[in-house]
This record gives C-alpha cells, sequence and structure tokens, in this order.
C-alpha cells in the first residue's frame, strides 16, 4: 500500500466516524454523547503518550560523576603517555650521551608515577600539575635544546644547565612518587598499632609493660 492509498485510507475513516457521529446525534442523543466521551478519552490518551515520547526523546540523560571522573581520568593518563613517548623521541635526537641519558631517566621515574597513577586513579586529581605543567615544561625544554644543538650553537655551559635542570626533575618526580603512597605508609602504620594492641589486649603477645587502657580500647577495639 502506498502513500496515497494509505492517506486516502485515513481521511475515509475519519469520515466515517464523523458520519456515525452525525448520526447518533440525530437518532441516538445518548449514544452520540458516549461516542463523544470514547473520542475525547482516546485523544487524550493520544495527546498523553506524544508528549510522553517527546519529553523522554527530549531528556537529556543525568550525568553519572563517577562515570565522567574515570573517563577524564583515562584521558588524562593517555594524554600523559603521549607526552613522555614524545619527549622520548626529542631525547634520541639529541646528541649529548649525558642529556639522552639523563633525560630517558627522568622519563622512566614519569612512567612509574603513571603506573601508581593508574592503580590510583583518585590520585590524579590531586596531581593535575604533573600533567599541565611538569610534563609539558620538560618536553618544551628538551624540545628546544634539541633545535639549538642541531643549529650548532649550544656550549658546554648549556649542556651543564640542562643537566642540572634534569637531575632537579629526577629529584622532584622521585619525591613526588613516594608521596603517592604517603597514605598507605599511614594507614599501615595505623593498622599495625591496632593490631599489636589487640594481640597484647588477647593476651597473644605478652607483655610485662602493657597496661590495658580502658579509654584506649574503647577507641581503638576491633
Amino acid at each position: 500500500m502506498n502513500e496515497k492509498s494509505t492517506g486516502a485510507a485515513g481521511l475515509l475513516a475519519i469520515l466515517l466516524r464523523a458520519g456515525v457521529l452525525i448520526a447518533a446525534k440525530h437518532f441516538s442523543p445518548p449514544i452520540y454523547t458516549l461516542l463523544l466521551w470514547i473520542v475525547s478519552i482516546v485523544i487524550l490518551l493520544i495527546l498523553v503518550l506524544v508528549g510522553a515520547v517527546f519529553y523522554l526523546a527530549m531528556k537529556k540523560p543525568k550525568p553519572d560523576p563517577a562515570k565522567e571522573e574515570k573517563e577524564s581520568g583515562l584521558r588524562t593518563l593517555s594524554q600523559g603517555r603521549n607526552q613522555i613517548m614524545n619527549i622520548r623521541r626529542t631525547l634520541n635526537r639529541i646528541k649529548s650521551p649525558a642529556i639522552k641519558n639523563s633525560g630517558m631517566q627522568v622519563c622512566s621515574d614519569a612512567e612509574k608515577i603513571l603506573s601508581v597513577f593508574r592503580q590510583k586513579p583518585e590520585q590524579i586529581a590531586k596531581n593535575r600539575s604533573f600533567f599541565n605543567f611538569y610534563l609539558p615544561t620538560l618536553a618544551s625544554i628538551t624540545e628546544k635544546y634539541q633545535r639549538v644543538e642541531q643549529s650548532g650553537t649550544a656550549s658546554s655551559d648549556l649542556e651543564n644547565k640542562v643537566l642540572e635542570h634534569l637531575n632537579h626533575i629526577q629529584s622532584a618526580f622521585g619525591r613526588q612518587y613516594d608521596s603517592l603512597f604517603a597514605g598507605d605508609l599511614l594507614d599501615l602504620s595505623v593498622e599495625i598499632e591496632v593490631m599489636t594492641y589487640a594481640c597484647k589486649r588477647d593476651g597473644l603477645l605478652p607483655d610485662a609493660d602493657f597496661v590495658a587502657d580502658e579509654t584506649s580500647l574503647s577507641e581503638t577495639d576491633l
């Protein structure tokens, strides 16, 4: 059935209904009233259905903060990996063995930090400067030195200055790597103390100097 026949059938159905209503109005007013109510209810239901479909189609899904944070973390990690890869490419074009080796070591330390971020994505938001400042700045320094070296104008003083800077970055990355485990070290220390206290309290670790403190017990009791 084509569109013309479908339209004709629809028009015929409308005319037929209108004819039924007119006939009912003349010959049986009660039936006409009933049919009018039925038609009104059907039209109302259709309007409600169309409104519901339109509302659902236009309604935007509510954002999931956890999902958005995870996706943002994955993008940031990907950005960090790409930055380190680009830095390594630049270092491979540098002729100075000292700068190349020092820069590669810094990249290795940066990759260790990324590996921690993969295990602890909640740390990414607290260390945005690693991605937004330190890695881009390191990339800029290595790229500029490579261009200066390629031009033949690099001096020993400049090489020593870049080496000194790379050593500072390596030390900074080492401290940042250690800081990422500060929370774990604190938690581990507390758990060890609590476990030791519990073992002494229960007589599993006899200690003549150990005196049960009821106040401490109420605070640390497992």
